[in-house]
């Protein structure tokens, strides 16, 4: 659509050699308005450059998740079973000793056995006023209560 622009502007600009006043102004302002935006503003390139990128994206994908579905369905367990035996990576070169040390000093402290002083301010709650009940609900009032 620019190219059209432009190469109708190369006529309307001979045309505006000829003529005289303010048309030739007129037409001369908006070749060069349409020239300036042609070269300077790539918003609607970037635009369809990136609809495109996206829509090339998404057909790779599309062709990968086929692919992904036929192998799937031609050999169901054994995609599964490749699931799930993934290869193990790396050596545990760890001595035993080493790792007691790490674990104790990781995960142990030191001070778990020295017991706590009482907070300073600190209400306790009041006993509670009904007792709770401790027997398990029977069957038969289980489903009255679910019915009503």
């Amino acid at each position: 659509m620019l190219r059209e622009q432009t190469s109708s502007m190369k006529c309307s600009h001979t045309w505006a050699k000829t003529s005289t006043g303010e048309a030739k102004e007129a037409v001369e302002n908006w070749r060069r308005q349409c020239v300036d935006f042609g070269r300077h503003c790539t918003a609607f390139g970037t635009r369809r450059t990136a609809k495109l990128k996206q829509s090339r994206i998404y057909q790779e994908k599309t062709k990968a998740e086929e692919e992904n579905n036929r192998i799937f369905f031609k050999e169901p367990f054994q995609v599964i079973r490749q699931l799930f035996q993934q290869l193990r990576s790396g050596i545990f070169a760890l001595q035993k000793e080493e790792f007691e040390a790490h674990f104790g000093n990781t995960y142990s402290d030191a001070e778990q056995e020295k017991t706590q002083e009482d907070i300073e301010g600190l209400v306790w709650p009041s006993a509670p006023g009904v007792i709770a009940k401790n027997r398990s609900p029977k069957l038969d009032s289980v489903v009255r209560r679910a019915r009503s």
